[in-house]
């Protein structure tokens, strides 16, 4: 993202140098860093009509690419952002006129914006189709189908749009909701990164070594005599979890597997949740179920100590070698190597080595709530149910939290 002090609807020919040079250090900068594209902002209005700061935005815009192209900065994707501000240059169809002037120039949608300076009007599904349908208007297919996002919630003021950003689990009841968009994105084929992390994702070597501490493997010992594994399925309302939802059509989309009925050892394939690497992490149920109205399912599955063993040496191999998640294994049947999973795929496979799997399937196809649908012996035992309410980790069912789960939320 270029610096925010931009305006390419400035008429001042002073402004547009140091825009320019602000534009140019960010693709110099991106070079760098091996980054393809560049965000950039339109501008305001500046006491002037929409159609006469478009035009100078325009002008400006075409100073600015020869620029780029003169400091050889032509393989760096600019990205005209959707603004959320009333009075600033920058709604949908402005936007995409800019991405007009050249082919190399990608519209970056922030949904967030678009939502909050239509005053929550550009929400739901028939909102998100409308605007993908008129960037595919303008642009063509092919270009419509490489657009850059942002997606956030923001609150916005009847008077001027954006007021401030809001978080997922603390979105104050604005929007937009994030579903329908990705409803959108899967019906079309879209390549949409879903979200900054994707690009900490790989697919031909580990990424994730040693995240399990000798005091993980401690407790886990510790553990390996009470008789049960434990299984924890998820609905934790995470933007890859709706996501995930809306192939599976199913409210559960993660699982994680534990060796102590405290469920200090709960381990799975995740995505590092932005601290650690994609692969195999230790997780919490408070860190689970940290967003508004997510729930949990506890489950145990007789097993025996030796039974617990085979599993535990088995995590202590894959945390010495490494792992990476298997992010293409969701939609295809395909791993590069032995230590790259997801969730549902990690768990069946643990219960398969110990010989406690009790449904057979391919362990590509295994979807968490598989195990629980295809348990036709009656397996598992339901000993849980938390839910997030508001700002507290309630207990449904069953047993109640155990000490420090509810501080640590």
């Amino acid at each position: 993202h270029a610096p925010y002090f931009i305006n390419l609807a400035n008429p001042d020919r002073e402004a547009l140098e140091k825009t320019i040079g602000y534009i140019t250090g960010a693709c110099r900068v991106a070079d760098w860093m091996g980054a393809e594209r560049v965000v950039i902002h339109s501008g305001a209005l500046m006491k002037r009509t929409r159609r006469q700061a478009l035009d100078t935005a325009m002008a400006s815009l075409r100073e600015v690419l020869a620029a780029c192209d003169g400091q050889g900065f032509s393989h760096i994707a600019l990205c005209p952002e959707t603004m959320g501000k009333i009075n600033q240059l920058g709604d949908l169809d402005e936007v995409l006129a800019l991405c007009t002037l050249d082919g190399r120039l990608v519209p970056c949608i922030d949904f967030g914006h678009l939502y909050a300076r239509s005053l929550g009007v550009d929400d739901g599904a028939e909102a998100m189709d409308r605007m993908l349908d008129r960037v595919e208007e303008v642009l063509g297919r092919e270009r419509a189908a490489r657009f850059h996002s942002h997606f956030s919630h923001i609150e916005f003021t009847p008077n001027g749009g954006e007021k401030c950003h809001r978080t997922f689990g603390n979105d104050g009841g604005y929007g937009p909701d994030w579903a329908p968009l990705a409803a959108q994105v899967a019906r079309r084929g879209c390549p949409l990164a879903l979200g900054q992390d994707l690009v900490r994702h790989a697919l031909f070597r580990y990424q994730t070594r040693a995240s399990l501490p000798r005091a993980y493997f401690a407790r886990a010992e510790a553990a390996l005599g009470d008789g049960y594994v434990y299984l924890v399925l998820a609905q934790s309302k995470s933007p890859a979890g709706e996501v995930i939802g809306l192939f599976t059509h199913r409210d559960y989309n993660h699982i994680s597997l534990a060796l102590d009925a405290d469920l200090e050892t709960l381990v799975s394939y995740n995505g590092g949740e932005g601290i650690a690497f994609p692969g195999l992490n230790r997780e919490t149920v408070p860190g689970l179920a940290r967003r508004a109205g997510a729930s949990l399912l506890v489950y145990r599955l007789p097993a025996t100590r030796h039974q617990k063993q085979i599993i535990l040496r088995r995590l202590g191999k894959i945390n010495q070698e490494g792992s990476a998640y298997n992010l293409l294994g969701l939609l295809f049947p395909v791993a590069w190597q032995p230590n790259q999973m997801f969730c549902s795929q990690f768990v069946y496979r643990m219960l398969r080595l110990a010989g406690l799997h009790y449904f057979r399937k391919d362990p590509f196809q295994v979807r968490p709530m598989d195990f629980v649908d295809l348990d036709a012996q009656g397996a598992l035992t339901l000993v849980a149910a938390y839910t997030r309410v508001g700002g507290r980790l309630l207990a449904r069912e069953a047993r109640p939290l155990p000490a420090g789960w509810q501080a640590s939320a």
